[in-house]
């Protein structure tokens, strides 16, 4: 899958969201089971490309929704993955504001999200390419308003991986 009206180079989804892989991710969002980061990881793992000048950053929660479950799930995930894959992981990425995205038609993701990152970087030195790890994809908006952030910050390439895609 590839998104090209976007920043994002190339996106890779491990799945499909139902069945199985939905009850997966409902396990680790809703029910508090963060070892199931430990299956997307290794899901993903086999779907991405092992390229060890990547560096892995994940696609941040809503801070309440993290703080009510304990852990960021895309930041489990993405450090699993990189343990995995034996890159390195940075948190490249701050979330601004509280807006869900549950339920949000494309329009309206895409208008929540046109402001919702800021970027982390220290440098304004070339970036090595990023690969953005999230749980789930829908629209791509999430995606999009990160990687966007990332180029504006001077990272020259973004890539995308979800364990599924809805």
């Amino acid at each position: 899958m590839c998104c090209t009206y976007s920043d994002l180079s190339q996106v890779w989804a491990a799945t499909i969201y139902k069945g199985a892989a939905k009850e997966l991710v409902r396990a680790l969002k809703f029910d508090r089971a963060a070892a199931a980061a430990d299956a997307i990881a290794a899901a993903l793992a086999v779907q991405v490309p092992a390229r060890h000048d990547w560096v892995i950053a994940h696609v941040p929660t809503v801070y309440g929704r993290a703080r009510q479950r304990g852990y960021d799930q895309a930041q489990l995930i993405a450090r699993r993955l990189a343990k995995r894959l034996g890159c390195a992981y940075v948190p490249l990425l701050v979330r601004q504001g509280n807006q869900r995205q549950v339920g949000q038609s494309r329009v309206v993701r895409q208008q929540q999200m046109a402001t919702a990152f800021r970027a982390s970087l220290r440098t304004a030195a070339p970036q090595p390419p990023v690969l953005l790890i999230d749980d789930v994809i829908t629209t791509g908006a999430t995606l999009a308003a990160a990687a966007h952030a990332l180029r504006a910050a001077g990272v020259r390439t973004v890539h995308a991986a979800v364990f599924a895609a809805a």
